[in-house]
């Protein structure tokens, strides 16, 4: 067992399941992703499509373990989220499993669900043997009531805390939120991206994988959660413009669906708040329909005015008209 596991004395009950071939939307959205390309400054926080996981461009490399290395400090989903001052406590929920496969040893340490996204963070411990770098990325499959939940998109992020740890982040998109308050969730870790361009697009399958029977609780988020569908139409700097579906406000996140896109260049948008502070995307994707999302995760927007425009990064950081969007 982990250091984690032992501050929150809870024992894994490991369990079994088969595994499954991936759903057409997966193979879709994965052939989709080996057909775009990002520009070196926008690898971070490109287009990506479903169980595809974003590379991190650089890793955060501690020579020493010490106490502030382990899973318990490293771990947290605040970390790794852009945002001043956040304090996620009251909508996580913290694990300490611990499972131990000839791969390594993996520690969840946290969970949230947060509407249509579930955010993971866990600790990876690699044998010796083990190839595994800030360049490998983790896929975790999730079931629920034993049925595959349906994946929209993936972001994940290995950080190395030393030679053999790695503090692992995943957001996993889902097609569509979970209704119950009380969730009984099996999350499993049966296959992962490698840098290697040899390997399949869907990642290489793991001779054991890790697995863990979650029990997960979403009533916060649910309480502070406002979904709206204001149908808005948004100038683009080109001429275009996108349209508004859906916007999804929760305490952990904010997320806009957009339609009838035609802009003619690749769209960014920004959201802006009140006082004029302006907030980034830090994950999207874009399907060949001209539909698609923007996930602002870290920013919420619960109770707050919000105004959204296109910009346009490079070159010459120019930003479209200022629109609100009504709750």
């Amino acid at each position: 067992m982990s250091l984690y596991s032992d501050f929150n004395d809870i024992d894994a009950e490991i369990t079994t399941h088969d595994n499954k071939s991936l759903t057409k939307l997966e193979k879709k959205r994965i052939k989709k992703r080996i057909q775009k390309k990002l520009s070196p400054a926008k690898r971070r926080v490109g287009f990506i499509a479903a169980s595809v996981a974003a590379i991190a461009l650089s890793a955060i490399v501690v020579t020493s373990p010490t106490i502030a290395n382990m899973p318990l400090v490293a771990g947290l989903l605040e970390d790794w989220k852009p945002g001043e001052n956040q304090d996620f406590t009251e909508y996580k929920n913290p694990i300490g499993i611990t499972a131990t496969t000839e791969n390594g040893e993996l520690t969840l340490n946290e969970v949230i669900v947060d509407y249509d996204k579930i955010l993971i963070s866990s600790t990876f411990v690699k044998p010796d043997d083990f190839s595994y770098s800030h360049r490998y990325q983790m896929l975790p499959d999730i079931y629920m009531n034993g049925e595959k939940l349906e994946v929209t998109n993936t972001a994940a992020q290995s950080i190395e805390q030393n030679s053999s740890m790695y503090t692992v982040y995943i957001e996993v998109g889902l097609a569509a939120p979970l209704d119950s308050a009380e969730l009984d969730l099996e999350i499993v870790y049966a296959r992962m991206l490698t840098p290697d361009e040899s390997d399949p697009i869907d990642g290489v399958r793991l001779s054991e994988p890790w697995k863990f029977d979650v029990n997960a609780n979403q009533l916060a988020v649910q309480e502070n959660t406002v979904v709206s569908t204001p149908s808005i139409t948004v100038p683009a700097l080109d001429g275009g413009s996108f349209v508004v579906d859906k916007v999804i406000r929760t305490p952990i996140s904010t997320t806009i669906y957009f339609s009838e896109s035609t802009v003619g260049s690749e769209l960014n948008i920004q959201l802006v708040d009140a006082e004029g502070n302006a907030y980034s995307w830090d994950n999207a994707y874009i399907e060949d329909d001209k539909t698609g999302m923007f996930s602002f995760s870290g920013v919420s927007f619960v109770d707050k005015e919000l105004f959204i425009q296109a910009r346009e990064y490079y070159p010459d950081n120019k930003l479209g008209e200022l629109v609100a969007i009504p709750e």
